[in-house]
């Protein structure tokens, strides 16, 4: 059944689990929590399209610190289906496509003194990997994901991008996904609360609300949070002002990662050889992959900074003018973003509301322009100029783009922590602070350096980057509920158990200890339903 709280503004349900988050992955856990025979209640905030105001106003947060990084307000918009209608790509007959990459092997073997790191191997994660990709319809094999050495280039790996159609996580997908027994989806409906048991050691239920004064109490045996890592962090981090065993657990909000992005070319001296029709996009009936060259995975685990470079042609404009495009991709952020926002916050504080007013609607009513021509204005550095290698085009280019992005190392210093702002719903807002620029730059000049030699040393031609000072975030935004072993660095056990609350599970990508270079969403969601199994096999 879906059911949307802007009809039924005061409700009461019960479930065996209880999913906050209705992206990718909190419906795959669904999924799997059906297919276990749990009852289940996903609470969404959103509702079956993005509503990019209703998300400024419930997901606004500050950004505090090195200036390369924030949050891509255009890329967000809260409703089913969560990040699928964010970073998706144009697939040749099949529209909106998702991208999805697998974690490094080379990091589950790392373990670095201080740090988070995966309490788990590599190959426990390898049968969730298939059950992820058949939940995300992605008809490939989980070995055609993993990093092998190149057959082409000396010194590093290839790795394999897969998409799947957007469509899995929206429509009638969901619409069929949600229309069995003791299953619910209640959209329009923003939790707020996490109310303990007597003794403190474990969940009783949440409550949700809405602008419109709706309220839902949601009885549960767990608890399963999967709303993003910035909003799961803010909701654990407000309960701990009335829950004290969540209160204790000081992991929480820290280590806060993304993924650095540096521009390069590389400039051939020949013809493309037919080896890079591998970095094309691939059809295959309905499944799309694509290569990219990373960082090798003995140098990942010794503890080298692990990189992922994707080559596409150029054929546009160059993209290395002097690390210009990153630096007016920030001043358009500030200029359209991030200072109407500070207006705003600046005006609320110091004018009563009725003055506030006016500038409120203005900068309110102005966002989807702004969040649309912000959107438009950074296009260039995103890699979404793909084709198939039967274009003349891609075989005659002697210019490619090189699109790198980088893990950033872990650090207590880069974290997310609470505002005195409140939200519409009482909530206190995030501020995400960057404390430690320097877990962006070790050895990412030695990882450029070894990349441009691997592809120098093969006779292609020349490579040439943008100045490191030109990074730019990504926007995956990683590891504040980190899972682990040591409960001095990570805030949850391998099962994304919260501790010292036994029925209060993360799912996502907060729980990732390490950020590695891959899109993190196929480990959020091959976690996510090892969760859910956990929980069954719990009782």
């Amino acid at each position: 059944m879906i059911t949307s709280l802007l009809a039924f503004p005061q409700l009461s349900m019960t479930a065996a689990v209880c999913i906050v988050g209705a992206g990718p992955v909190g419906l795959s856990v669904a999924d799997k929590c059906i297919e276990l025979g749990l009852s289940v209640v996903v609470i969404e905030s959103g509702g079956f399209g993005p509503n990019m105001q209703r998300t400024r106003r419930l997901a606004e947060a500050q950004v505090v610190g090195d200036d390369r990084f924030g949050l891509l307000y255009p890329r967000l918009g809260r409703a089913v289906g969560g990040a699928s209608w964010n970073w998706c790509v144009d697939l040749p007959g099949l529209g909106a496509g998702v991208r999805y990459a697998a974690v490094e092997p080379g990091l589950f073997d790392r373990v670095v003194a201080g740090q988070p790191w995966w309490p788990i191997e590599a190959y426990e994660v390898t049968p969730w990997y298939a059950e992820a990709l058949n939940f995300a319809q992605v008809r490939c094999s989980v070995n055609d994901l993993l990093q092998t050495p190149s057959s082409t280039l000396q010194g590093v790996d290839t790795a394999k991008y897969v998409f799947g159609p957007a469509a899995a996580y929206r429509g009638e997908r969901i619409r069929s996904l949600f229309n069995q027994a003791r299953v619910e989806l209640l959209i329009d409906a923003t939790l707020t609360e996490i109310v303990a048991e007597s003794t403190g050691s474990s969940v009783r239920s949440v409550i949700a609300r809405n602008e419109a004064g709706g309220s839902v109490e949601v009885m549960c045996g767990a608890v399963i949070l999967a709303t993003g890592t910035v909003d799961t962090t803010r909701i654990l981090l407000n309960a701990q002002s009335s829950f004290s065993q969540l209160a204790a657990n000081k992991c929480i909000g820290r280590n806060l990662m993304d993924r650095p992005r540096v521009m390069g070319e590389l400039t051939l001296d020949v013809d493309p050889p037919d080896w890079f029709s591998k970095f094309a996009l691939q059809r295959d009936g309905q499944s799309f992959s694509m290569e990219r060259l990373t960082t090798p995975q003995h140098l990942v685990a010794a503890g080298n900074v692990s990189a992922s470079f994707l080559l596409t042609p150029q054929l546009g404009q160059p993209v290395n003018r002097s690390n210009v495009s990153a630096r007016v991709e920030r001043l358009v952020k500030q200029a359209l973003i991030d200072t109407p926002a500070s207006v705003r916050q600046l005006t609320n504080g110091k004018f009563p509301g009725v003055l506030a007013a006016p500038v409120n609607r203005l900068i309110d009513g102005s966002y989807p322009l702004r969040a649309g021509a912000h959107r438009q204005a950074i296009r260039h550095s995103f890699d979404t100029e793909w084709s198939d290698w039967s274009n003349r085009a891609w075989k005659a280019t002697r210019t490619w783009k090189i699109t790198t992005l980088f893990e950033q190392f872990a650090s207590p210093d880069n974290r997310i922590e609470l505002t005195d702002e409140l939200d519409p719903l009482g909530q206190r807002r995030a501020r995400l602070v960057w404390g430690s620029p320097a877990t962006v730059t070790p050895q990412l000049t030695a990882a450029l350096a070894q990349m441009g030699n691997s592809l120098q040393a093969s006779g292609l031609g020349s490579v040439t980057w943008e100045n490191n000072l030109a990074l730019v975030s990504s926007c995956h935004m990683l590891g504040t509920v980190p899972m682990g072993t040591d409960a001095q660095t990570s805030a949850a056990n391998e099962f994304g158990n919260v501790r010292g609350v036994d029925n209060l599970f993360v799912a996502g990508n907060a729980l990732i200890p390490q950020s590695g270079h891959a899109n993190p969403t196929l480990i959020a969601m091959a976690l996510g339903r090892r969760t859910a199994a956990h929980i069954s096999e719990q009782g």
